[in-house]
């Protein structure tokens, strides 16, 4: 990322100052003046990746008729919202734009592009993917080992991850990745609408791109973001989402 170049002064300075001018987006500064918490900080207690379990164990909990993650409009954002973090849902791919109303006062915390995998289930696949894809016999490997590779595969081919907040675009946003803990999806209202398999216990690990958001001031705001990708296995992925926020 980092471009080292010479510039001749003064010619050059000047007309690097007009670039600035021209490219950078009115208010623009670091992430940290954006509100976005460092991906290495801790919010109540919890890291990014423990937050990304939480955000998987409340989206796969809510059944699809009512489920934010297939909320063409915004109209179910508000479904089993519970403490001082609101989440944000993603989309399964293609373009979508919801209106949400949220709480004065919330954290908001949402991915950009992220995986969820679970053993037993999914252990085949993964071990697969060990043998094929990284030349690891998958006997040496735990169970755990096995889907965290699985997990981190998933997101393997990212062309590209951009997000803005009001305008003004994130800087380096792949620096928002983080990996869950192994822990286990107790409720599976969205899974088993669509009758995906899922034991219990299980054992589960997300993996993804993802930004916790200070609160916003009272009125409208707007988030955008989109991922394209193109995985050596899985495919294409393409995702474009709006969000229209009224904070009161």
């Amino acid at each position: 990322m980092n471009d080292t170049r010479r510039y001749i002064f003064p010619l050059a300075t000047v007309l690097l100052a007009l670039a600035i001018l021209v490219t950078s987006p009115a208010g623009a500064g670091t992430n940290e003046d954006l509100g976005i918490l460092p991906v290495d900080r801790q919010l109540f207690g919890k890291s990014y990746g423990d937050w990304g379990a939480a955000w998987w164990q409340w989206a796969v909990g809510i059944p699809a008729a009512s489920n934010p993650v297939l909320d063409p409009t915004g109209e179910f954002g508000h479904i089993d919202q519970h403490g001082p973090v609101w989440f944000l849902a993603g989309a399964f791919g293609g373009t979508v734009e919801r209106s949400v109303t949220v709480p004065k006062g919330k954290w908001l915390f949402f991915p950009l592009f992220n995986t969820l995998w679970w053993a037993p289930e999914d252990l085949e696949f993964a071990a697969f993917v060990a043998q094929e894809f990284f030349g690891l016999d998958p006997n040496d490997l735990t169970d755990e080992e096995l889907i965290r590779l699985v997990a981190a595969f998933a997101l393997e081919g990212l062309k590209s991850l951009r997000c803005t907040i009001d305008g003004v675009r994130v800087q380096n946003p792949e620096q928002y990745r983080a990996s869950s803990s192994a822990f286990m999806i107790t409720d599976t209202d969205l899974l088993d609408d669509f009758e995906i398999p899922i034991s219990m216990p299980n054992l589960s690990i997300s993996d993804g791109y993802w930004i916790m958001l200070a609160p916003l001031p009272p009125g409208e705001h707007v988030i955008t973001f989109s991922v394209r990708a193109n995985n050596p296995l899985l495919g294409r992925f393409k995702l474009d989402v709006t969000y229209h926020l009224t904070v009161k």
